[in-house]
This record gives structure tokens, C-alpha cells and sequence, in this order.
């Protein structure tokens, strides 16, 4: 076998390599179906004071369904775009600093939200709903 015909065989093994492997096609993602969740939340029909924060979870009801999915509340809007399908639990936090006191060693925060609702909301989730709105009252 000559010098050339041993280097023509692994450029053509090289060639059928890479046209094989370019043409698999990756495989997509599995899992649960999502959606896009978006809304407002308000505290007693109002805004959240602008010097709050806060987060948005929801997770599923029965566990180890799908996992759960969070977004930061910014200017009372939230937007999770990967929330799971089904029956859900919308739990939210927001949180607010309290000034500064006589003796704190450490900064210390407050709750917004009712202790009723700190547990979470259960809802409905079908598909995606550009409108889903709390109310924290």
C-alpha cells in the first residue's frame, strides 16, 4: 500500500465521520410540559412598596411530579416562563427592611404577606396565561 492511498483512507474515514455525526439530529429535551406564566401581584389591591422584594414559586401539588419554578416579583410583575402543568401551589414571598433600631446588630426584615397566604395558593395550571394576577389581602 502506497504512502497516498493510506492517507486518502483516513481523510475518507474522517469525511463519513463527521458527515454522520453532523447529520444526527441532537435529541431534544423530554421531560413535563411548561408554561409561560405572567401577572401582577398587589398587596390589598395596591402596589408593593417599591422598597419591598419579593419572589414567585410554583410547585407542584403532589410531589416529585415536575419541579418547581420560580421568578423575582419586580414592580409588582413576575414572569416564569418554565412553570410546570397541572395542579400547582403558588407560593410568594415579599419581604420589606426595617429601619434601622435602636441596638440591631443585624439588618431584620418583615413579611408582607398574610399569614394565611404564606402556606401558598393552590391553582390550575393548563397552559400558558399572560394574565394571572395575586392579590395578597
Amino acid at each position: 500500500m502506497t504512502r497516498f492511498s493510506k492517507s486518502f483512507g483516513w481523510l475518507v474515514a474522517l469525511a463519513v465521520v463527521i458527515v454522520v455525526c453532523t447529520g444526527c439530529p441532537a435529541k431534544e429535551a423530554s421531560g413535563p410540559p411548561t408554561a409561560h406564566l405572567q401577572g401582577a401581584v398587589t398587596l390589598t389591591g395596591g402596589p408593593i412598596p417599591a422598597d419591598a422584594s419579593g419572589t414567585i414559586i410554583f410547585e407542584p401539588v403532589t410531589v416529585g411530579d415536575s419541579r418547581p419554578a420560580s421568578s423575582p416579583i419586580k414592580d409588582g410583575k413576575y414572569d416564569v416562563e418554565d412553570a410546570p402543568i397541572g395542579k400547582l401551589r403558588a407560593v410568594i414571598h415579599v419581604t420589606q427592611e426595617l429601619p434601622p433600631g435602636e441596638g440591631r446588630q443585624f439588618t431584620e426584615f418583615k413579611t408582607l404577606v398574610p399569614e394565611r397566604l404564606k402556606v401558598g395558593q393552590e391553582i390550575q395550571v393548563d397552559g400558558d396565561n399572560p394574565n394571572l394576577n395575586f392579590d395578597l389581602k
